[in-house]
């Protein structure tokens, strides 16, 4: 985990938290929960579904809702995702909405909720208090900047110099790939920041190299998917003690259709190459 990337994580929680009051509308519901178990009356019910309904509505502001992959991964790795925005929200849901729950074991439930979230948010704002003390920078993307980044786990590597080398070198080949096709820039990226808790480097890009690998990577996911499901059919067409010819029709098909899917892809960013570089001649003309 890089810690300037964590910095930037903990400080939107702490904004979170704080403009959202998300703290304060749990204490809230939990109070209201409990006056109306104490005295079952429609207004106490009522009030206890008002706290409810604004609870919910401050979390689904949160802006986790729309963090990057890298800061998901790094709100999970540090135990956050039931304790902010729409991963809270799912867990009080779950407590409230139980079969078996009762008004009491509810909030019984919430309080515990109250009490992690109450703590979770002390460590946070001590966690930021410190970082900013020791100076530790906060990483995080301005308006306009754009990143590419790869997350790749120490397994995939063999934990060894040599893994992450090779590692390295197949990344900064696809990116050098996609810079010639975009931007006719064939020059290997800066290094932006580099992560350890799996092999995480980020690198700095402009957004139509930024754009074009996303959509590359969406793609390969797709035909990825596509192939995997026809070897499934294959797997289950020999389980099944079918001629081999049919087996054998179902992998030509297979290989066929990752060779027009690869075709597919080139073509699409050779488009993207073509199109950028008549947009810049246009500009320039204008």
């Amino acid at each position: 985990m890089n810690a300037g990337r964590l910095h930037a994580v903990l400080e939107h929680i702490k904004q979170d938290y704080e403009k959202n009051e998300v703290l304060g509308r749990l204490k809230a519901t939990v109070d209201a929960l409990s006056a109306s178990i104490s005295s079952v009356t429609e207004a106490n019910a009522t009030a206890f579904r008002s706290a409810l309904s604004e609870l919910y509505a401050a979390l689904d502001r949160s802006p986790t809702a729309s963090a990057t992959p890298s800061e998901l991964e790094i709100i999970n790795e540090i135990g956050a995702s039931d304790k902010v925005g729409l991963g809270l929200r799912a867990k009080i849901e779950n407590t409230l909405d139980s079969n078996n729950v009762t008004p009491a074991n509810a909030l019984a439930e919430l309080q515990k909720i109250l009490e992690v979230i109450t703590h979770f948010q002390e460590v946070v704002l001590a966690m930021v208090d410190g970082f900013e003390a020791l100076k530790v920078p906060y990483e995080a993307l301005e308006p306009g900047e754009s990143e590419i980044g790869v997350l790749v786990p120490w397994a995939v590597v063999h934990s060894s110099l040599e893994g992450v080398q090779k590692e390295l070198h197949r990344f900064d080949n696809a990116l050098k790939v996609i810079g010639e096709l975009v931007e006719d820039n064939a020059e290997s990226p800066e290094i932006r920041s580099v992560g350890s808790s799996t092999l995480q480097v980020f690198t700095n890009s402009t957004a139509g190299i930024a754009l074009c690998f996303a959509a590359a990577i969406e793609r390969l996911c797709a035909l990825y998917k596509q192939i995997l499901e026809i070897k499934l059919l294959r797997k289950q067409v020999r389980e099944k003690c079918l001629p081999e010819n049919v087996s054998a029709s179902i992998e030509a098909h297979e290989e066929q259709v990752a060779e027009k899917g690869i075709d597919k892809i080139v073509d699409a960013k050779r488009a993207t190459h073509w199109f950028a570089n008549s947009a810049a001649f246009f500009s320039r003309a204008n």
